[in-house]
């Protein structure tokens, strides 16, 4: 839903959500109408996506107020609030963003130099999907290879019976 109407700029499908959405959580109806009033150009959206969620929330909230930020090129505040919601964020969330950061901010050294490192961590299927999503948003050949060196040695050293399903 917020991907969605974030790409075609329309609010519509949000004020359908809020209208009907008599049985959603209010952390999430607080979303919608957070992100309905970014679209809309609303100063008060614009401050509250800059406001650190205290307890009661899940980590989605903070997940999308940083992608949010992004998004808007605000990799630099987005920063910021990776770091203040450390702990709150889960480590591949806040690796995953950062990354997305520093390549709004153009960084290349820093991209690469977090892709090397990322690579060297334990490789779950979960984070190959994002690490291909990130180089498909990103393309850097020589890192799209040092991740497909990454996931053949995950496929050799698979026990001989999940091997068969790779």
């Amino acid at each position: 839903l917020f991907y969605s109407t974030r790409i075609t700029r329309d609010p519509a499908p949000l004020e359908i959500a809020l209208r009907e959405g008599k049985q959603l959580p209010p952390w999430y109806t607080r979303l919608i109408r957070l992100e309905r009033g970014m679209l809309k150009g609303e100063a008060a959206a614009n401050v509250e996506l800059s406001e650190v969620r205290q307890g009661g929330y899940p980590s989605f909230v903070a997940y999308h107020q940083v992608g949010r930020l992004i998004f808007d090129q605000r990799p630099k505040d987005a920063l910021a609030m990776i770091d203040a919601y450390k702990g709150t964020l889960s480590p591949d969330d806040a690796y995953f963003l950062r990354l997305d950061a520093y390549a709004a901010l153009g960084w290349k050294p820093a991209v690469g130099l977090e892709i090397d490192s990322g690579l060297e961590a334990e490789m779950t299927p979960g984070r190959a999907i994002r690490f291909l999503a990130f180089l498909i948003r990103h393309p850097d050949r020589s890192r799209f290879l040092a991740l497909e060196r990454t996931l053949a040695k995950c496929v050799e050293s698979a026990p001989q019976i999940g091997r068969a399903h790779v």
